[in-house]
């Protein structure tokens, strides 16, 4: 049996997603002033921003009407 080194997979929003699911999973089991519970929510706040930081790319900008218009009132 051949055995290489495992690489890490490439962070996805559905991983990202399952990952947030798993810990708010753990963290309703857990109790509120334990250090496992403030643990999980430092790598929820983490993961969540890296799931935005991922689809950032993909929001919708904002865009003023004025200058889309040029000026015009309709």
């Amino acid at each position: 049996m051949l055995t290489r080194p495992t690489t890490a997979l490439p962070e996805t929003p559905a991983m990202l997603r399952a990952r947030i699911a798993v810990r708010l999973e753990f963290l309703r089991q857990c109790h509120p002033d334990s250090a496992e519970w403030w643990r999980l929510q430092r790598d929820l706040a983490d993961l969540e921003r890296r799931l935005y930081a991922l689809e950032e790319p993909f929001r919708p900008k904002r865009v003023r009407k004025d200058v889309d218009l040029g000026g015009q009132p309709f």
